[in-house]
């Protein structure tokens, strides 16, 4: 009997630890297709010379559409196209993503409260500007 009361105690436990392997994976998966979705918006920045208004409204729309993803911040300093044969930093678009990722743990709501079972994944970098059209600075 005793072993029994052992099993039912600690089963819940062990059902939750198998289940961390699949919230792993999903994870894995939605941050690999985050990583895609802005690698794609800033090979048509670098195109463009910076980050367009409706490029970054396109791909926020993107990124919320992905599973367990609910808020995106994306920063780009660059307001106006920046010219491909500039000098120096000139050249250089900077961005930074911000993703928030909800449900990222197995146990959710059971033994983590869900404010905290919540992740940020944050993208960062720069490209070089491609852009070779006329009247830019």
């Amino acid at each position: 009997m005793k072993q029994f009361i052992v099993l039912i105690a600690v089963l819940p436990l062990l059902m939750v630890l198998m289940l961390q392997f699949v919230y792993e994976q999903r994870n894995m998966v939605v941050t690999q297709q985050i990583q895609a979705i802005v690698y794609g918006a800033k090979e048509e920045a670098r195109l463009m010379g910076y980050f367009p208004p409706d490029l970054v409204e396109r791909t926020r729309e993107e990124l919320l559409a992905l599973p367990g993803v609910d808020g995106v911040s994306f920063y780009s300093p660059q307001e106006k196209p920046l010219a491909r044969y500039s000098l120096g930093e000139n050249r250089f678009i900077d961005y930074r993503v911000e993703v928030s990722l909800a449900d990222v743990m197995a146990g959710g709501g059971v033994f983590i409260s869900p404010s905290k079972n919540r992740y940020i994944y944050v993208l960062e970098g720069y490209t070089p500007s491609e852009f070779v059209g006329e009247g830019n600075t």
